[in-house]
């Protein structure tokens, strides 16, 4: 908080209701030359409602207003990459490095055909772009974590950075699992050449071959399908590069939390939107 603290908590204390406890939101905002704070109310650990207030006491309405917007954005962002794509950096790759470790094995030992060479190549340069994408998402998520993780006072300019961040995240992640759910229908020439063949089985470890079927399953095969619909964020069976995705996804994020702060435009208790 700044030297305005006083009148910042007595703003806060104002709004507070019997038997409640306030927290006050970490980062906060800046815009223009008015600071605003986000604070959230809870009764007995339950939320009670939240609020935005600014310590300087002409800060306009339409500023109130716009950190209303912003607020959620920073709070939704943040918490999204610290779970979600934080748990996506830590994936184990062993299983892909061990499938593309099964299919140059048999690519090296089968009399293929010129169609079944272009799957198995498909495979192997599938996997390829998802280790090197999961690659470019560590690095993304160290960055984050030197550049704005440490960010506790933000400009608007800072927010749409922040949201650009995510929406790269979801490049890298939607791509993985487009890549990942056509490896499905893929495998399966490699899996029929295996049972098909009991000395090539002999090329396999029981662990690749655990992968195999893990890969080829028809429970894994739903699961990814459902899971690109979940995070999906661009038109499907369109092709976007990167720069492009990053804007299609940075402007359906924010356009889809400023839908949502419709409502909760109903618990705020500052400022009070008619």
């Amino acid at each position: 908080m700044s030297v305005h603290d006083a009148t910042l908590l007595r703003k806060i204390k104002e709004h507070k209701r019997w038997m409640e406890k306030y927290t006050i939101q970490r980062e906060s905002l800046r815009l223009n030359s008015w600071d605003f704070y986000l604070v959230f109310y809870s009764k007995f650990n339950k939320h009670a409602g939240f609020a935005v207030f600014s310590p300087q006491e002409d800060a306009p309405q339409e500023f109130y207003e716009k950190a209303f917007d912003l607020f959620p954005l920073i709070v939704n962002t943040r918490s999204k990459i610290n779970t979600y794509v934080a748990e996506r950096t830590r994936i184990s790759m062993d299983m892909f490095t061990g499938i593309a470790h099964v299919v140059n094995k048999l690519k090296a030992s089968l009399p293929l055909t010129a169609e079944e060479q272009q799957i198995y190549e498909k495979i192997e340069m599938n996997i390829e772009k998802i280790l090197q994408f999961q690659n470019e998402l560590k690095q993304l998520m160290a960055e984050y974590k030197k550049n704005y993780m440490p960010v506790r006072q933000y400009t608007e300019e800072d927010v749409m950075n922040l949201v650009e961040v995510l929406a790269a995240f979801d490049y890298y992640i939607y791509n993985q699992s487009i890549l990942d759910y056509e490896n499905t229908e893929h495998l399966m020439l490699v899996k029929d050449h295996l049972h098909n063949n009991s000395q090539l089985r002999s090329l396999t470890t029981r662990k690749e071959n655990n992968y195999l079927n893990w890969f080829t399953s028809k429970e894994q095969k739903e699961k990814l399908a459902k899971d690109i619909e979940s995070i999906r964020l661009v038109e499907k069976d369109k092709q976007y590069d990167r720069e492009e995705h990053i804007k299609t996804a940075k402007q359906v994020i924010i356009e889809e939390q400023l839908k949502a702060n419709e409502a909760l435009k109903k618990e705020s208790r500052f400022p009070v939107f008619v």
